[in-house]
Parts: C-alpha cells; structure tokens; sequence
C-alpha cells in the first residue's frame, strides 16, 4: 500500500490523476496498487508576550516564541509554554488538517523578596546597575545583579535569583581595597568580559583518595602535589552570556524539557575544544598570548607557564581550592565530611528533580531541578562558587591514571601533552550518589554533555 500525505491544495490540483496513474500500469489484470491519502499536520502560530518562552508539545521541546509548531490532526495536543521569570502556561487544542491558527499567551512574573544588607553599611547599593536606596526589594524571578560599592574597598557583587514564596537574605560584604597579597600580585583580577578571577597562591597538598574511603573509584589515585606558581582562576562558571560573545549561535538545549540556555545559567553542551578556544578567543581580547595552539584535529597547550593567557585550571588547581578551601584538611563533600547536604549547600539532583532523574537525593530540595545561574549558592572558604554542583567541569588535563611513589612530590602537573579523553572535576545538578558527590570523584569525556561546562584561569606573570 502506498501512503500520500495530501492538503487541500494538493488534491484540487491532483483532477484527472486516476487516469494518468492507471496508464503507467501495463496488463488489465495486474492490479492497481492502493494509495492511501494521509491528512496533512495543521499549524499553530504560537507568540507570547514576553516572547522568547520555551515551547512544549506533549512535553517534547520544540523551540522558542513566537514559532509556528505543526500538530498531527484529530487528537488534542498540550501546549506549554515557559520563561525563566515568569509563570508557565498550557493549552490543550486540537487541529483541522491542513488549517492555521495563531495564539498568542501573555506571561504573568514571578516575583520574590529580596532583603539586603552591606558590610560596611554605608555601601552604595546597585541592582542592575541602577543604583538603590532601600534594602528591601520585590523582584521578578530572573537572574538579578546585585552590587555594593564604598570608597577605600574592593566592590562586592552576586547574582541572585528571587525564589517566589521564599524571601532571601543576601550579605555583600566589601573587603578593604588592596593593591597586591604578599606585596607582589593583585588579589582579584577582571577580564573583558567582566569574569572576576581570584588569586591562589602556592600550596602543597595531597590528591586523590584513600581505599577506604565509601564511593571511591580506582582512579583516584593518591599524590603528594605542589603547586610552585601562583594562579588566577574564574570565582563563577562560564555563563550563556560570556559565551556567546564568543559564538553568538551557541545553544545550551534543554533537559528533561526545561531551558538550559538562560543567560546567567552556566554554558553546557561545548566540547573541551570549545573551551579552550574561548579561553584564546578572550585572551585575544585582552591583549594576552593565547596558550592553546591547533595541531591537526586537536588543541594543545602550547609552553601555557611561558604565556599569560587564559586556560582551563589543571586538576590540581581546581582540586586544591575545591577540596582544600583553606583547611588543613580536605573536605569529603562541597559542604563538608557527612551526607545529607545542609540548605543551600549546592544545585544537585534534589527533590524539585524527580519528575526528570534518578535517584535524587529525597531529603534534600535546592529549587532548581537543572542548572541554576552561576553563584546562587554560598561560596566556598577561597571565595568560589559551585566548585561541587550546578555543573560539572572541564578542566584542562587529558585524563590519564599515573600512579606515585609514596614519598613523590609531583610539581604542577598538567598530564600527558595530549589524548583524546580529558579530565571532568565536580558534581553536577543530576548528581545524587555518594561516588558523585565527593570532591575527589575524577571523570572524563571526549564530548559535550548537558550538564558539563567549565571556567577559567591565568597564570601569574
């Protein structure tokens, strides 16, 4: 049987098609073959005001507004659409074939309370740049920069997302202005694009984790490690936004069907070539030495100790102010040493997940069920955030597994000069297990993943 999908159009034109396909059939008595006409898919010209709201059908992402989606005719279709900020809408309609409609939904905000206090006090206070004089706010539930400023300190700046039916608490403490830490390198340093990098200076510590410790994988290898140089590394996650200044037609997609491509929300799905080449591009912009070089189909560092330009951290860096946080002692957890996680302890697979991953962890609820926009969790002791949760991390290591002798200090590691793996450090907002959870978990991948994205780092000159 042969199946045609005809619309109305197609079949006025189709007068007199009978007699021209029996003639291409020879003999009489070869029978004809059945064709079986299938209605065509109607249309719906969707448009919301605000515009730019993810599109649902029957729960299958389907792009953004305004776009025209089509429908298979004669059965009821559920339209939902959604916007960071804003409450969802649904509909449920079917559709003729072959018909046109248009709908437009008009998006009600989501507000929260949001209660700010400034250390010193007298601080001016700035939210999205305009500049404030109370300390209390309702805002819309989207991505908010909050600011404060004083003569003789350093500025403090957060992003915070109002949370509606949850009123928060946000400090923004200013620390005195200093020109250099140890007499020699500046504290904090800020790129073109606006990313605040920390300093790290010079550490010794030990990698890896013991065999007794629950959760651990065989790669976790024991190493006795030093750091020799001083190092800037980003406070917050690459976002959406930075990104795309980089390659404007980036899209993070969506999991489980909701956005992951807000603009303070961290870039996922690039590859660890991609990072690496932002890192180059933004050097450009800041008039540095790219470090990372092509050769053939892959990227390498090219002497990155010899170039002052941007990189991923290598393992060790981002192992050691992830784990260490200025402890004498490494942290088991982002939080701590036991499970369950406290409140507010990070953007992992919680409660608000269920309906999209398993397991989850039931005890525990941080409101977002994907990622979050970068820094809505408290940072850890060195001043960075979401070094364990929200996504997980390239960074810029290919992976390898290289035992050490006990009594081995191994100097700036930075691996193999290249492979085709490459380290992943960090959990994750689908991370539940205790293997995940740990700081010391080590991955790796040679793709891009949706709840993967990175930051960045400079070497001191």
């Amino acid at each position: 049987m042969l199946a045609i999908r005809y619309s109305s159009a197609s079949l006025k034109a189709a007068s007199g098609a009978p007699a021209l396909i029996s003639s291409r059939w020879p003999a009489a008595n070869v029978p004809a073959p059945t064709v079986q006409l299938e209605r065509a898919d109607g249309r719906v010209r969707l448009a919301t005001v605000p515009s730019g709201a993810a599109i649902a059908v029957n729960g299958a992402f389907r792009g953004r507004t305004p776009a025209t989606v089509t429908l298979a005719p004669g059965r009821r279709h559920t339209i939902t659409v959604s916007k960071p900020g804003y409450q969802s809408q649904s509909r449920t309609l079917s559709v003729a074939a072959d018909s046109g409609r248009r709908l437009t939904l008009e998006l009600a905000p989501e507000v929260g309370r949001v209660a700010v206090r400034t250390e010193p006090a007298e601080a001016q206070l700035f939210i999205d740049g305009e500049p404030q004089t109370e300390r209390e706010f309702t805002l819309t539930a989207i991505a908010h920069q909050f600011e404060a400023r004083a003569d003789g300190f350093s500025p403090a700046k957060q992003s915070v997302t109002p949370r509606p039916g949850f009123p928060q608490q946000l400090v923004l403490k200013l620390e005195p202005l200093v020109e250099t830490v140890a007499g020699r390198f500046a504290s904090s340093i800020e790129t073109a694009g606006g990313q605040t990098l920390r300093l790290v200076l010079p550490a010794e510590f030990t990698m890896g984790s013991s065999r007794r410790e629950e959760g651990r994988r065989s790669n976790e290898v024991l190493r006795r490690v030093r750091l020799t140089r001083p190092v800037y590394i980003s406070e917050r996650e690459i976002t959406n936004a930075e990104f795309r200044r980089f390659m404007p037609d980036h899209d993070s997609g969506e999991f489980g069907g909701l956005d992951l491509n807000g603009d303070d929300q961290p870039v996922v799905g690039v590859t660890w070539e991609d990072a690496v080449q932002y890192c180059n591009w933004l050097s450009i912009q800041d008039g540095l030495q790219p470090v990372y070089e092509p050769d053939g189909d892959k990227w390498v560092a090219a002497l990155p100790a010899n170039r002052n330009g941007y990189r991923l951290p290598t393992e060790a860096e981002w192992a050691y102010v992830a784990r260490y946080a200025g402890a004498a002692a490494p942290r088991r957890f982002p939080w701590g040493d036991e499970l369950p996680p406290p409140d507010r302890a990070g953007n992992f697979a919680d409660l608000s997940a269920r309906s999209i991953l398993n397991p989850t962890l039931v005890t525990y609820s941080d409101g977002f069920p994907v990622s979050a926009p970068v820094g809505q969790f408290p940072p850890n002791p060195l001043g960075f955030y979401d070094l364990g949760g929200n996504v997980a991390e390239w960074v810029h290591d290919p992976y390898d597994v290289t035992p050490s002798a006990p009594s081995e200090v191994i100097a700036d590691p930075m691996g193999r000069p290249s492979g085709r793996y490459h380290v992943v450090r960090g959990a994750s907002y689908k991370s539940a297990t205790v293997a995940q959870l740990r700081l010391s978990h080590r991955d790796y991948r040679d793709a891009a993943r949706e709840d993967l994205g990175f930051r960045i780092a400079r070497g001191v000159e």
